[in-house]
């Protein structure tokens, strides 16, 4: 599965795995989102939505890192890793990579009002989700998801004209079958449908692992 994505912290060298604080970063912008939904607290269109009581907490899994590393540096304009992962891919051109986290910060606002305008439809869904709009903002608040990996390439700039390409990939461990199945999460009250080996972060409103 394969969509744009709009958090992006950028290193200022060709490639390499993200660092522990921009880990950090990546994991609060999914977690931050996750935790609104969980606590009844995500508004669309000025309505609450239902609070999630199985959003799991997000944590940082080295191995989809090294994955979604290891395809950024090929400087792909998309990714398809197949079933059993979910994924964000952002290719882009800029003027000066060395600025993208302010221009991605922008972007971000935007996902967020494409996610907000989608998501209600997504939960009101009965069979299989096929449009591409509605599966593209899925995997930031799908409930079972809960491990992440994320890389990062400079690509360089173009033959002609003054523009880098750069390639963030961030990978989550889910069937893409499964998303297409499923609704994104249950609602009732928060935390109360936790799954066994997590336990409740009454300050997030997240299932966290034990």
């Amino acid at each position: 599965m394969k969509f744009i994505l709009y958090i992006l912290v950028v290193l200022g060298f060709a490639s390499a795995q993200f660092n522990e604080t921009a880990q950090e970063a990546i994991l609060k912008a999914h977690n931050d989102l996750r935790s609104a939904i969980a606590k009844g607290e995500y508004r669309i269109s000025g309505t609450l939505l239902n609070a999630a009581s199985n959003m799991r907490k997000m944590k940082w899994d080295l191995s989809l890192a090294e994955k979604a590393q290891n395809v950024t540096d090929s400087c792909p304009d998309n990714i398809n890793t197949g079933d059993g992962y979910g994924e964000n891919v952002l290719a882009s051109y800029v003027e000066n990579p060395g600025k993208a986290l302010e221009i991605t910060l922008l972007d971000v606002e935007v996902w967020k009002m494409q996610f907000g305008m989608r998501l209600e439809d997504l939960l009101s869904l009965n069979g299989n989700i096929q449009n591409y709009e509605l599966t593209k903002t899925t995997q930031m608040a799908w409930a079972e998801i809960d491990s992440i990996g994320c890389g990062f390439s400079n690509c360089g700039k173009k033959s002609s004209g003054s523009k880098t390409k750069v390639v963030v990939a961030c990978m989550y461990k889910i069937s893409s079958s499964r998303i297409s199945q499923e609704k994104p999460y249950k609602s009732g009250e928060t935390c109360s449908s936790c799954d066994p080996g997590f336990t409740c972060d009454t300050v997030s409103g997240l299932c966290a692992g034990i």
